[in-house]
């Protein structure tokens, strides 16, 4: 691939990263970022800031500038149900797309970040799915019920505040 078309399809990507970083993070703010909720999105602005950290990078290498213009990113704020579907439907967009790009490579180094964007975009999606199909507080509540089982004291009396 030519080093210029390489330059402008990774640029294409950060700024879906961008995207991402943003739209995370405004929800995080809107959940608070000391709920559950909240900490995990805000967790995952990080991890998203690093696809684009290394995205930018490779692009810096390839002697291009990285654009960080945020794309589009499509969301429905109807409500939290809605917001988390779109959340899956936009990772899941990427996996392939990563894929199909990391496909295209000669360069050891760039297939193997465009095949782990690919990868923890499927764990996003993962892991986004759960509050659109369970209601979140009993999930929550058997997850850290679930965590809490074990041996020690001080966890067993942890484990009943949770109930």
């Amino acid at each position: 691939m030519e080093n210029e078309k390489l330059i402008k399809m990774l640029n294409r990507d950060l700024a879906d990263e961008h995207a991402a970083i943003i739209r995370y993070l405004v929800h995080s703010y809107l959940e608070g970022e000391d709920s559950t909720i909240g900490a995990g999105l805000l967790s995952r602005t990080r991890e998203e800031m690093w696809h684009m950290h290394w995205l930018g990078m490779i692009i810096g290498r390839l002697g291009g500038e990285p654009d960080l213009t945020p794309a589009p990113y499509p969301y429905d704020p109807t409500n939290r149900k809605t917001i988390f579907r779109s959340y899956v439907a936009y990772e899941n967009k990427l996996i392939p797309h990563y894929l199909k790009e990391a496909d295209l490579m000669d360069d050891p180094h760039i297939k193997r970040v465009l095949q782990r964007e690919a990868w923890e975009s499927e764990m996003h999606a993962k892991n986004s799915s759960g509050p659109t199909t369970n209601s979140l507080p009993n999930k929550l509540k058997a997850f850290r019920v679930k965590k809490m089982n074990c041996r020690s004291p001080l966890l067993r009396n942890y484990k009943t505040l949770w109930k």
